[in-house]
């Protein structure tokens, strides 16, 4: 009789989800929005909201983009000897914002 107990409390923890992992969705609705940045060079520094976060070269394919909550957020790209690239982008809740663009070179 206890074994059936174990194993009708654990069928019920496993149709009840306990034990895995969170996702960051609630009833299939993204809580989060994703930056891709394709960058000449792929070697500059990402900034958003003031934070840095990695390399251009971190974030160029969907599946390594950055990860931010949804809203406005200003974004920097930065290398040296470069002109400092800022844009602010609004980002939706399970959108994408691709940041594509060639650094300037200082004259």
């Amino acid at each position: 009789m206890a074994k059936r107990i174990l194993i009708l409390i654990a069928v019920m923890a496993a149709l009840s989800g306990a034990g895995t992992a969170c996702h960051h969705e609630i009833k299939g609705v993204a809580r989060y929005g994703q930056i891709v940045t394709q960058v000449k060079p792929d070697s500059a520094l990402v900034y958003v909201d003031g934070k840095y976060y990695g390399r251009a070269r971190d974030f160029a394919r969907r599946i390594d983009s950055l990860t931010v909550y949804p809203g406005t957020h200003k974004v920097d790209i930065s290398a040296e000897g470069y002109k400092t690239y800022s844009e602010e982008i609004s980002v939706n809740p399970g959108g994408l914002v691709p940041i594509v663009t060639d650094l300037q070179p200082l004259h």
